[in-house]
């Protein structure tokens, strides 16, 4: 008589996996303390800081920066919307240009590696890509800011066996005033670049601005990366890969 097996192929629960790559805007620098009442919630919620933890309950920072990003409150508000579980993967590095996040470097691989590692439990399925980069560019005039990023999208996209129709992009814009921290002379010519990438599946967010976290207005505050949340829920609602 044959044994049965210890496990079938749908018995774990589904999970969906939101990427979330760019720069300190997607790692998020917003206090803890200013967290929306019920999170980070006690269940459903999942991150991989890394690939050698794997997917483990989320709890901010859930990114390599020092505080609250907008990408571990959108996982939140998706799985109130899906009932499913879900994981975020805030693989952003601070001060990051996107020329540092094509295939063959060294961020793309890290975010890379941790998407593997979180996509080898079964019945999990990669619903989309989040991007937050484009102030490290803005130091240079002219950086090849779409190019770049579309670059990174499709090669995660080829890794991951899915279309763009079936792996959205939900990308912010810059703010709409300009930090003052350093000069940006390529403000203007990144967010030319971002609006130049958007159509059915490159979803484009405008986020709060000035972003208030810093007196110079580069960073948001935790409130402000809600406001993204909400809308890139609504964004990802809307597309038509929503399930």
């Amino acid at each position: 008589m044959d044994m049965p097996l210890a496990w079938t192929p749908g018995s774990k629960a589904p999970r969906d996996v939101w990427l979330a790559i760019g720069d300190s805007m997607c790692g998020g620098l917003g206090e803890t303390a200013e967290e929306p009442e019920g999170y980070p919630p006690a269940a459903l919620l999942y991150m991989c800081q890394t690939a050698a933890a794997g997917q483990v309950a989320l709890t901010e920072p859930c990114g390599s920066t020092a505080g609250v990003g907008p990408w571990g409150m959108f996982g939140w508000l998706v799985s109130q919307q899906t009932g499913r579980e879900t994981c975020v993967i805030n693989a952003g590095i601070g001060s990051s240009t996107t020329a540092q996040w094509v295939p063959g470097q060294s961020n793309y691989a890290g975010a890379l590696g941790r998407l593997q590692r979180a996509m080898s439990r079964r019945n999990t399925t990669l619903r989309g890509i989040c991007v937050y980069i484009g102030p490290n560019d803005a130091v240079s005039p002219t950086p090849s800011w779409r190019a770049n990023t579309e670059a990174t999208l499709a090669g995660l996209r080829t890794w991951a066996g899915k279309t763009a129709a079936q792996c959205p992009a939900i990308v912010s814009k810059l703010t709409a005033f300009v930090p003052t921290d350093t000069s940006y002379p390529g403000w203007a010519h990144v967010q030319s670049e971002i609006a130049a990438i958007a159509d059915a599946n490159h979803l484009l967010i405008t986020p709060p601005s000035p972003a208030d976290r810093e007196a110079y207005n580069l960073h948001h505050k935790t409130a402000q990366n809600y406001t993204i949340a909400q809308d890139a829920l609504a964004l990802a609602m809307g597309h038509a890969s929503w399930a």
